[in-house]
C-alpha cells in the first residue's frame, strides 16, 4: 500500500511539472530576440523593445515570452542563434545589430524580422523584403565632428578609428570624412581588423592629432576601455554613442537606444494587432531626442566650465 502511494505521489508530482513547462512555452505571443553583443547600447535597444511591447500586451490582457539569444560580439555565433530562433517557430523575431538583422532577413521569409541598431539597412539588403521591419541608428555624423570643434576649437587633425569589417562604421567614417572636409580638417584613418590590433593601433595614434573621433562600431565599443588605456597622449576621445563614455570615451552626441528599441515596438504592435503598417513605416529612421553626454573627467581636461557646457546642451537641443 506504501509503495502504490509512493508511486501516485511521484506520478502527481511529474504530473503537475509538465504543466508547469508546458503552461511556461503557452504565451499569447513568442518572441525571439537575438542580439548581437552584451554592449550598453544593444542593452538599451532590448531594453526599450521589451518594456513597450510588455505594457501593450498588459493592456490587451495577453501574455508574453520573449526567448533572448546573445551571440556575445563573435560572428560565428550569429547563425546557430539565428537558426534556433526560426525553429520554435515565434510570432516575430526582434534582430538587434547588422550581423543578426541580415543573417535573419536571409534565412526566414514567413516569420517578420523587426531590426533595430542598423545604420544602413539599404546597403545591408534588408529594404525591399516583405517580412523585414526595423529602425536604423544612423548618427548624427555630421553634429558629432561640430561637437569636436565646439570642444576642441582648434582642432585641425582628426583620428578615425573603427573597424575595418564593419560596415556600418565604414559608412559613418565616409560621412564624417565629407564633414571634416567641409571645415577644412585633415582626418587620417586608423582602421583594425581585430580585437587583438586595438592598442598598438591606438598607441601609433600621434600627439599631433587634435581628437579620436569612433563611429558606432561593435568591435570597439566592446573593447573601449583598451582604447582609453592605449591613449596615452591623452588625445580627447569622442565616441559615436552614449554606452562608450563609461569605458573611457570622452563625449558623444548619441541617440537614446532605449527610445530606438521601443520606436521598434511601435512597429511589432502594428504586425501583432493585425495592422497594415505603410511602406512610410516600414523602415524608419530615429525620431527621438539626441543626448549630449561629456564625462566629467573630459570637462576637467578640457577646461569646460559649466556655462559652456549649459550652452552646449541649449545648441544641441537638451
Amino acid at each position: 500500500m506504501k509503495k502504490l502511494f509512493a508511486i501516485v505521489i511521484v506520478a502527481t508530482l511529474l504530473a503537475v511539472s509538465i504543466v508547469i513547462l508546458v503552461g511556461c512555452n503557452q504565451a499569447d505571443i513568442n518572441v525571439e530576440i537575438i542580439q548581437f553583443g552584451n554592449f550598453d547600447a544593444l542593452n538599451s535597444a532590448a531594453e526599450g523593445f521589451t518594456q513597450r511591447l510588455e505594457d501593450w500586451a498588459n493592456e490587451q490582457g495577453k501574455t508574453i515570452h520573449f526567448e533572448e539569444r546573445n551571440a556575445n560580439a563573435t560572428a560565428s555565433n550569429v547563425a546557430p542563434s539565428v537558426q534556433s530562433a526560426i525553429a520554435n517557430q515565434p510570432d516575430l523575431i526582434y534582430a538587434i545589430a547588422t550581423p543578426c538583422a541580415v543573417n535573419a532577413a536571409g534565412n526566414t521569409t514567413d516569420i517578420p524580422v523587426l531590426y533595430t541598431a542598423v545604420t544602413n539597412p539599404t546597403g545591408e539588403g534588408l529594404v525591399g523584403q516583405d517580412n523585414v521591419y526595423g529602425t536604423s541608428d544612423m548618427n548624427p555624423v555630421a553634429l558629432q565632428i561640430e561637437l569636436i570643434k565646439d570642444l576642441v576649437p582648434n582642432v585641425k587633425k582628426i583620428a578615425f578609428l573603427f573597424c575595418s569589417s564593419e560596415t556600418n562604421s565604414v559608412v559613418q567614417v565616409g560621412m564624417a570624412k565629407v564633414q571634416c572636409a567641409l571645415m577644412k580638417i585633415d582626418t587620417k584613418d586608423f582602421a583594425v581588423s581585430s580585437a587583438s590590433e586595438i592598442a598598438q593601433v591606438v598607441a601609433s595614434i600621434g600627439e599631433d592629432f587634435d581628437a579620436i573621433y569612433i563611429p558606432t562600431d561593435n568591435m570597439l565599443a566592446n573593447s573601449i576601455s583598451t582604447v582609453a588605456s592605449a591613449n596615452t597622449h591623452n588625445i580627447p576621445l569622442i565616441v559615436g554613442e552614449a554606452g562608450m563614455i563609461a569605458g573611457g570615451g570622452w563625449a558623444t552626441l548619441s541617440i537614446n537606444y532605449k527610445l530606438l528599441g521601443a520606436q521598434t515596438a511601435e512597429i511589432a504592435i502594428k504586425l501583432l494587432s493585425g495592422q497594415q503598417v505603410s511602406d512610410a513605416e516600414r523602415h524608419q529612421m530615429y525620431k527621438g531626442a539626441l543626448e549630449l553626454v561629456i564625462s566629467e573627467d573630459a570637462k576637467t581636461a578640457l577646461g569646460l566650465t559649466s556655462e559652456q557646457v549649459t550652452a552646449l546642451q541649449q545648441k544641441y537641443g537638451e
